[in-house]
Protein backbone atom coordinates (compact mmCIF):
# COMPACT_ATOMS: atom_id res chain seq x y z
CA UNK A 1 0.00 0.00 0.00
CA UNK A 2 3.22 2.33 0.92
CA UNK A 3 4.49 2.01 -2.55
CA UNK A 4 0.76 2.65 -4.02
CA UNK A 5 0.95 6.20 -1.88
CA UNK A 6 4.22 7.18 -3.03
CA UNK A 7 3.92 6.08 -6.87
CA UNK A 8 0.69 9.20 -6.86
CA UNK A 9 2.32 11.33 -4.07
CA UNK A 10 6.19 11.45 -6.41
CA UNK A 11 5.39 10.46 -9.82
CA UNK A 12 2.01 11.50 -10.37
CA UNK A 13 2.27 15.04 -8.96
CA UNK A 14 5.87 15.66 -9.25
CA UNK A 15 6.30 16.43 -5.26
CA UNK A 16 9.74 16.92 -4.64
CA UNK A 17 11.26 18.35 -1.44
CA UNK A 18 14.28 20.61 -1.55
CA UNK A 19 16.05 23.10 0.06
CA UNK A 20 14.53 25.77 -1.16
CA UNK A 21 11.07 25.30 -2.12
CA UNK A 22 8.84 22.18 -2.28
CA UNK A 23 8.51 21.48 -5.90
CA UNK A 24 5.17 19.73 -8.08
CA UNK A 25 6.21 18.83 -11.60
CA UNK A 26 2.24 16.35 -12.74
CA UNK A 27 2.66 14.08 -15.08
CA UNK A 28 -0.55 11.92 -15.15
CA UNK A 29 -1.13 9.08 -16.76
CA UNK A 30 -4.00 9.10 -19.02
CA UNK A 31 -6.44 6.96 -16.68
CA UNK A 32 -6.22 9.00 -13.88
CA UNK A 33 -8.50 12.24 -14.15
CA UNK A 34 -7.72 13.78 -11.29
CA UNK A 35 -5.60 13.24 -7.64
CA UNK A 36 -6.15 16.09 -4.61
CA UNK A 37 -4.12 15.75 -1.53
CA UNK A 38 -2.93 17.60 1.37
CA UNK A 39 0.25 17.62 2.11
CA UNK A 40 2.04 18.71 5.49
CA UNK A 41 5.29 20.17 4.40
CA UNK A 42 7.85 22.12 7.01
CA UNK A 43 4.50 22.77 9.28
CA UNK A 44 2.63 24.13 6.16
CA UNK A 45 -0.60 22.65 5.12
CA UNK A 46 -1.17 22.36 1.14
CA UNK A 47 -3.72 21.55 -0.63
CA UNK A 48 -2.95 20.20 -4.00
CA UNK A 49 -5.36 19.69 -6.90
CA UNK A 50 -4.89 18.44 -10.43
CA UNK A 51 -6.01 17.29 -13.59
CA UNK A 52 -5.05 17.22 -17.05
CA UNK A 53 -5.83 21.14 -17.72
CA UNK A 54 -4.68 22.34 -14.81
CA UNK A 55 -3.02 21.92 -11.36
CA UNK A 56 -4.50 24.15 -8.24
CA UNK A 57 -2.55 25.01 -4.76
CA UNK A 58 -3.65 26.39 -1.71
CA UNK A 59 -1.52 27.22 0.96
CA UNK A 60 -4.19 26.53 3.86
CA UNK A 61 -2.29 27.58 6.93
CA UNK A 62 1.25 27.08 8.44
CA UNK A 63 4.61 27.98 10.96
CA UNK A 64 5.17 31.06 9.31
CA UNK A 65 3.54 33.57 6.68
CA UNK A 66 4.69 32.54 3.45
CA UNK A 67 6.21 29.14 1.37
CA UNK A 68 7.89 28.74 -1.21
CA UNK A 69 6.59 26.18 -3.89
CA UNK A 70 7.91 25.36 -7.00
CA UNK A 71 6.02 25.03 -10.14
CA UNK A 72 7.40 22.90 -13.21
CA UNK A 73 10.59 25.25 -13.18
CA UNK A 74 9.74 28.62 -11.42
CA UNK A 75 9.25 29.23 -7.59
CA UNK A 76 6.38 31.03 -6.18
CA UNK A 77 6.28 32.70 -2.83
CA UNK A 78 2.26 31.78 -0.92
CA UNK A 79 1.03 33.82 1.04
CA UNK A 80 -0.96 31.85 4.00
CA UNK A 81 -4.71 31.51 2.53
CA UNK A 82 -3.59 32.23 -0.80
CA UNK A 83 -4.76 30.10 -3.88
CA UNK A 84 -2.82 29.80 -7.22
CA UNK A 85 -4.02 28.08 -10.27
CA UNK A 86 -1.69 27.16 -12.89
CA UNK A 87 -2.47 26.13 -16.69
CA UNK A 88 -1.44 22.55 -17.66
CA UNK A 89 -2.78 22.10 -20.53
CA UNK A 90 -0.12 23.01 -22.62
CA UNK A 91 2.37 20.35 -21.02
Amino acid sequence: MAGSLDLIQRVFTGIEVTEEALWIKPDLPEHVQKINLQIKYRHHWIAISVDHDKLRIAFEEGYSNKVNIGVLDQIHTFSQGEVRTFDMSGR
